[in-house]
């Protein structure tokens, strides 16, 4: 065997009932089995080991030591061998030479407790071990205590406490002396009797203060913490008990209000003094009918006997629901209450509500302005002025639909939309009548098969719309311009009124020179039915024998204000300008079959017209883009729209060429009177056949300077005559009949409309060999009858000063 005992032996138990020696040290014994973990220190020097394995006996104890290190030469290892003899087997016994019965080991190391040095096996040895309570929520818990010995004292109440000491000196300390199981700390005094008034139901100590009614009329106030008092329900001393209550009363029979906010009151007293407040709450069961001014009411005992007034109001609605009835309710606030009054019946009042709204609906507007132009419209809202009970369709109609028409031509409101403004749009209704601003009227009606009843009775309203006349009097010409020709031809232009007229519109139609141009008809007349039909004006050329060139003539175009509706009355006079075109070119059918014809630019509108040639040789010459004619400039002196080399009377306004006797001096010229002591030669022959005119040409005579004439004509004004002398005039005649205009030699501008200085000799012109063609003759001083063509008709006989 290999391990030795030293010291202290260990008997070791197994569950297989193996016993092993261990030492705390070294030992001399040799054991061929290691031994068991569980062991028990044995302190007797008879030792029973035996062999685990192969259960004999151990002879061999020469080399076991007891705990002083002595040979132990008892110890006999034996299984069924009870040394202590307590009835335990050695081989299970944990403490194998002390009676241990009951095999106490209390720190469960495997050795009983008998014969264990440190048996609560708590590191302090047995003989250190300090006795006392070691539970720390014992009242005499001791801190310094290593071992239990069973002495701890704890709470068995739930009122107790604990001393407080931790050195084992404490103890238990009593907190209900009473023993009611109330601890002393939560102990409440006071009454409790609870049919004593002053009853406080948290009391748990009665404190003798309890109050009793005499039970008569005392009553208790009714709090239960302790509070109450004891009621004198005899106010007046008659022996009379009071009744517990509140009184309301109307102040008015009718109890009645208005939707116009009107009031009414009522008021509300106790029947007893509370001993504590009394709150009365006062409600409506219809808010958005009746109203009250104060929810609450508060009473207490001074002044309990002072009514208290409520105000009701009427609310106003915009409802068609007649009168309505609305409960106004008194009651106990029960959980603010005095007890006595928890639990008394709410008093009720019924107040009417006076419906005020009457069926109706709003226009926003009396008048609205449109025009014809069908663009310009106006607006107009409707709203019902009260909610119905059910829908309610309004017609909107126009009277004359021919002047304004409405969208929508319904409206209809309902219960939820009825305060929600619906608009209507006027629009004018164009026409052509010159009728001026019309009136119509729209008509807002209810339409009683779809509407509310309430609603059926209304009167209509009305807008009164004007619409604005977009139609203006006035009539077009479809021409400003026409051409004709003195053969005949004709020319046509249309007319037509703007607008139509309420009567009849009679236009004149008049030529301001008939000698050049008529019109047919001379009047046009328009009625209201036929106002859009175009008329025709024919202008017709007027034939004449005067080689005058295009002639230009006007046509107005007139109202008869006489004859007409009176919007035509004041328009103004339209025209066309017409020309006539001449259609006198040429002299040849005036001259003698034998004289030759003369050749030159006939066109009177060329710069180089010469109005004796019987025949165009194509040299006409016009104006260029400067309106020159051969680097001079074409000019209109007179301002009559007529250039001087075309006109009759050039230094004298007369546009229209006027020449009554047709001697091709303007009328507004053709007199002309110089002082007497001048002498004046005027040249003057006359053309046979249907040609009637007179020229006055420059005489050729002795050669004169040029000098410079005035005279005056009809109109007094003053005329300067630019004279040549007979020689230069000569110059030009021997080119042919006397010209409307020319030039010099000499570069002069000559004009046929002049008076040349006298002293002039007759010339003899061509002759046909039976009639002398118009000579010159020599007048001086003073006025003579002339025979200018030597007797070819006798009508030429002319005064010359």
């Amino acid at each position: 065997m290999g391990n030795k005992f030293k010291n202290r032996m260990f008997l070791c138990f197994c569950f297989f009932i193996l016993i092993s020696i261990t030492s705390c040290g070294e030992t001399d014994v040799d054991m061929e089995e290691s031994l068991g973990a569980n062991s028990e220190e044995v302190n007797s020097d008879d030792v029973v080991v035996v062999d685990s394995n192969t259960e004999e006996d151990i002879s061999d104890t020469n080399n076991l030591t007891d705990s002083n290190d002595v040979v132990d030469t008892n110890v006999v290892f034996s299984e069924d061998l009870d040394t202590d003899g307590d009835s335990v087997l050695d081989v299970s016994d944990n403490c194998v030479l002390i009676v241990n019965v009951d095999q106490l080991d209390s720190d469960e190391d495997g050795i009983g407790d008998l014969c264990d040095d440190d048996k609560n096996n708590n590191g302090v040895i047995d003989v250190d071990e300090i006795f006392g309570c070691t539970n720390n929520s014992a009242c005499n818990y001791n801190d310094l205590a290593t071992y239990e010995d069973g002495s701890c004292v704890s709470l068995d109440s739930l009122c107790d406490k604990c001393s407080g000491e931790t050195d084992g000196t404490g103890i238990v300390l009593d907190n209900d002396q009473d023993n009611d199981g109330i601890c002393d700390d939560d102990e409440v005094s006071g009454c409790t009797n609870d049919i004593a008034c002053n009853y406080n139901t948290l009391a748990t100590d009665d404190d003798g203060s309890c109050l009793t009614v005499d039970g008569v009329c005392e009553t208790c106030s009714g709090a239960i913490d302790g509070t109450g008092t004891v009621v004198d329900n005899d106010f007046d001393d008659d022996e009379i008990c009071d009744v517990v209550g509140f009184t309301v009363i109307s102040l008015n029979e009718t109890k009645s209000v208005s939707e116009s906010q009107t009031t009414d009151t009522f008021s509300v007293v106790l029947t007893a003094r509370p001993d504590r407040d009394v709150v009365l709450f006062v409600t409506s069961s219809k808010t958005d009918e009746v109203i009250v001014d104060q929810s609450s009411l508060t009473f207490n005992s001074s002044n309990w006997t002072t009514p208290q007034v409520v105000t009701v109001t009427g609310v106003d609605d915009n409802i068609l629901d007649d009168s309505q009835i609305s409960t106004i309710t008194t009651s106990v606030d029960n959980n603010s209450s005095d007890v006595r009054f928890i639990g008394l019946s709410p008093q009720t009042l019924e107040f009417t509500n006076i419906d005020n709204d009457t069926a109706g609906f709003t226009v926003s507007k009396t008048e609205a302005t449109v025009s014809e132009d069908g663009t310009t419209t106006d607006t107009f809202t409707v709203v019902l002025d009260v909610q119905p009970t059910g829908s309610v369709e309004l017609n909107i109609v126009s009277d004359d639909t021919d002047e304004a028409t409405v969208d929508p031509a319904t409206l209809t409101f309902t219960s939820d939309d009825w305060d929600t403004a619906q608009p209507v749009t006027v629009t004018g209704a164009n026409d052509s009548i010159l009728d001026g601003n019309a009136t119509s009227t729209i008509t807002i009606s209810v339409n009683d098969d779809s509407s509310d009843d309430d609603f059926d009775d209304l009167v209509d309203k009305e807008v009164r719309v004007t619409t604005a006349d977009d139609d203006t009097a006035g009539f077009t010409v479809s021409e400003t311009e026409a051409t004709v020709s003195e053969d005949g031809s004709e020319d046509t232009f249309t007319v037509v009124l703007d607008a139509q007229p309420t009567g009849s519109v009679v236009l004149n139609i008049a030529s301001d020179d008939t000698g050049e141009a008529t019109v047919s008809p001379a009047t046009l007349t328009f009625t209201s039915e036929d106002w859009s039909d175009t008329k025709t004006v024919t202008v017709t050329g007027a034939n004449d024998s005067i080689l005058d060139g295009n002639a230009t003539s006007t046509i107005t175009i007139s109202v008869d204000a006489d004859s007409s509706d009176d919007d035509f009355d004041e328009l103004a006079v339209q025209e066309v300008t017409v020309t006539t075109e001449d259609d006198e070119s040429s002299r040849s059918s005036s001259l003698p079959e034998s004289m030759e014809p003369v050749y030159g630019c006939i066109d009177s509108t060329a710069c180089n017209f010469f109005i004796d040639a019987t025949d165009d040789d194509g040299s006409c010459i016009y104006p260029d883009e400067n309106a020159l004619c051969n680097s001079f400039v074409v000019v209109d002196t007179d301002d009559d729209g007529v250039e001087d080399y075309l006109d009759n009377c050039p230094k004298v306004k007369n546009p229209n060429q006027k020449d009554e006797d047709m001697d091709q001096f303007g009328d507004a010229c053709d007199e002309c009177s110089l002082s007497e002591d001048e002498n004046t030669l005027v040249y003057s022959y006359f053309r046979s056949g249907d040609y009637n005119e007179q020229d006055t040409c420059w005489p050729v005579g002795n050669t004169f300077t040029h000098t410079t004439r005035s005279c005056l004509n009809n109109d007094n004004m003053l005329i300067e005559l630019t004279n040549l002398s007979c020689k230069e005039y000569k110059d030009a005649y021997e080119i042919g009949y006397c010209n409307d205009s020319f030039e010099t030699s000499d570069g002069f501008f000559v004009s046929y409309h002049t008076i040349c200085p006298a002293m002039c000799y007759t010339i003899s012109l061509l002759d046909d060999g039976v009639n002398k063609y118009p000579g010159f003759c020599t007048f001086v001083n003073g006025c003579n009858e002339v025979d200018l063509d030597n007797g070819i008709d006798g009508n030429e006989n002319y005064c010359a000063p």
